[in-house]
This record gives C-alpha cells, structure tokens and sequence, in this order.
C-alpha cells in the first residue's frame, strides 16, 4: 500500500474547555453547599445554634477546598493535553536520538542509502528550480525522527498524536523559521510525508509534481535547506515510512 498526505487535522485547544469546566464544578459545588447550609436547622439555645453555624462553615470551606482541588487537577491535566502548551518535542519511542544531540546536530546529514537516493533524484530532477539545494543536520534529525516515530506508533500524519507538527518539531531542534511561517502546535511550511514506497525512486514517483520538492513556486524556492528521513519497520502498517522536510532562516 502506498499513499502520501497533504491535509493537516486543525488544533484542539483543551486548556480553554478544561478550565471552563473547573469554574463551572466550583459554581456547582458552591451552590450545594450553600444548599445544605440554609437547610440546617437552628435549634432555640445558643450552644446548639454556634453548633450548626459551625457545622454550616466547615461545610462551605469543604465545599471551596474540594472545588479547588478539581480546579488544578482540571487544569494540570489541560496542560499537559495541550498540544500548545508546554509540548516542545515528544517522540516517546525514539530513544536514539536525545534533544541535545537534536539542536547541536551531531547526527547530522549521515543519510542512509534510500535517503541519499531520493536527494540526489530530489537535487538533479529537471524540474528543480532551486539553484542549490543544502543538506541541514537538524533538518535530517527531525526528518528521521518523524519517519521513526509514525512507524513505531502506528499513525500516518505530519502532526503527530500529541497534536505537534513540522514547524513546532523544527523549531525544536533550534532551526529558526521565519516569522510568517505558521505557529499553531499543528503548523506544516515544511514536510512532505509519504509511506509504503520501498525505494527512493519509488517515493518520488508518488511525489510527482510537489511543489515542495520542486521549489515551483516562490515560497518553496526560498526553502534551500532540506533533510529527508526514511524509515522501514516490517511490522508496521506501511513498512516504509518518508518524511522530506525543505525549509529556510
């Protein structure tokens, strides 16, 4: 099976719901409170009225503890959610590659044979537009780590589960993009993904025609960095997983 994507799932903004929910929780368990308060009844001594008003405020600070308890829970649980918040680079089932290796670039363009295919029928289709065309190490690392990632967790997307895509993973690795680049978590100036193609030849014939890759129109002209990851996992859904990401400062 073969197959390429160009459609991004648009963001989910849990914190906003989340939060509002808390807010709505305290309302609510406020009003029982109160509730149960005005329904105690005061008996004629003293004693056991300065009992019951007792019993009346330990209900409500009860009440106010518990709503504020669901509050935070709510709101730690939104914010770790988030795909906006606080999520910079999650690839759980990559290990060998470490964020720091990721932004010095250690790894760098060490391409594996199909990869080096695909550059070079990438750099000297006749179609190319762009005049150069230079391998960036961060580029490749993301590149590979995408590749990896969809493979070993099972999806097919340019935005991964946790609701990231290329941009945020760029930036990551401290490739600056420019600023009118896109900044949602789920923003993509920069990838082409494709699976099932077993070779590089392959995978660019299923490309045919990608602006991208081409540089055909002005916008990706500018994008003379490139890193490309491939990644074959026989037990996966697709087995070969592509991913080409072109960018620019």
């Amino acid at each position: 099976m073969q197959t390429d994507i160009h459609t991004i799932p648009e963001n989910r903004n849990l914190f906003d719901a989340n939060i509002e929910d808390s807010f709505m929780d305290i309302h609510i368990l406020s009003n029982r409170a109160l509730r149960s308060a005005r329904t105690l009844v005061v008996p004629n001594n003293s004693k056991d009225a300065n009992r019951a008003v007792l019993v009346s405020m330990a209900l409500l600070f009860l009440a106010m503890v518990l709503a504020l308890i669901a509050f935070f829970s709510a709101a730690n649980a939104a914010y770790a959610e988030s795909p906006s918040i606080g999520k910079i680079l999650y690839l759980p089932l990559v290990n060998a590659t470490s964020n720091n290796e990721l932004r010095s670039g250690e790894i760098g363009c060490s391409l594996d044979a199909e990869e080096e295919d695909f550059a070079r029928i990438m750099i000297n289709d006749p179609g190319q537009k762009r005049a150069e065309l230079n391998c960036d190490p961060k580029l490749a690392a993301v590149a590979k780590l995408m590749a990896t990632d969809m493979a070993k967790r099972g999806y097919f997307s340019a935005v991964n589960p946790e609701g990231m895509g290329p941009n945020q993973l760029v930036l990551a690795a401290e490739y600056d993009l420019p600023a009118f680049y896109g900044h949602s978590a789920d923003a993509n100036n920069v990838a082409s993904i494709g699976a099932g193609y077993a070779t590089a030849e392959a995978m660019w014939a299923g490309q045919a025609g990608n602006s991208q890759l081409l540089g055909t129109r002005d916008f990706y002209a500018a994008q003379t960095d490139y890193g490309i990851g491939h990644f074959y996992d026989p037990n996966s859904d697709f087995g070969h997983y592509w991913v080409v990401i072109t960018a620019r400062h």
